[in-house]
C-alpha cells in the first residue's frame, strides 16, 4: 500500500513539473521596474538546456543595488505558451553592509507578457509585468 502511494505521488510531482512544446526563442518587452521606470529586458528560451534567460537593460531594481542584468533560470514546467521557472536566488550586500536575498521566478502564460515575480519577501509586492512582448 505505502509503495502504491507512492508511485501515485511520484506521478503526480512528475505530472506538475512537466516540460513539453518548448521552441528556441527570444522575446523584447518591456515594463516598470521597482522605481518605477521603463526597464528594456529579453526573454530567451533554450530548449535543450531546458532554460529561460533573462536579461535586462539595467533599473530593474535602481542603483542602488547591485543587480545582476543576466539571470539563467531553470524552467520547471511548460506547456504550449505557458512557461514557469524554477526560483532562482540571488545574494548582494547592500551599502550599508546588509545581505539582501531575492528569491525570483519567471512565468509567462501566452509569451506576450512575462511576468518576473519575488518570493519569500516580507513586503508582498505584484510580480513586475513586461508587456507588447515581440518574438526576434
Amino acid at each position: 500500500m505505502k509503495k502504491l502511494l507512492g508511485i501515485v505521488v511520484l506521478g503526480l510531482l512528475y505530472s506538475c513539473s512537466e516540460i513539453k512544446d518548448l521552441k528556441k526563442e527570444t522575446f523584447n518587452c518591456s515594463g516598470k521596474g521597482g522605481t518605477g521606470k521603463i526597464v528594456q529586458a529579453s526573454f530567451t528560451i533554450d530548449p535543450s538546456s531546458k532554460t529561460l534567460t533573462f536579461i535586462q537593460g539595467g533599473g530593474l531594481m535602481g542603483s542602488m543595488l547591485n543587480y545582476p542584468s543576466k539571470i539563467k533560470y531553470n524552467i520547471k514546467s511548460s506547456r504550449s505558451d505557458e512557461i514557469l521557472t524554477q526560483d532562482n536566488t540571488y545574494s548582494t550586500i547592500n551599502r550599508f553592509g546588509r545581505t539582501m536575498n531575492f528569491i525570483s521566478y519567471i512565468e509567462t502564460y501566452d509569451k506576450k507578457n512575462f511576468y518576473y515575480g519575488f518570493r519569500g519577501s516580507k513586503y508582498k509586492r505584484d510580480p513586475y509585468v513586461f508587456k507588447n512582448c515581440s518574438k526576434n
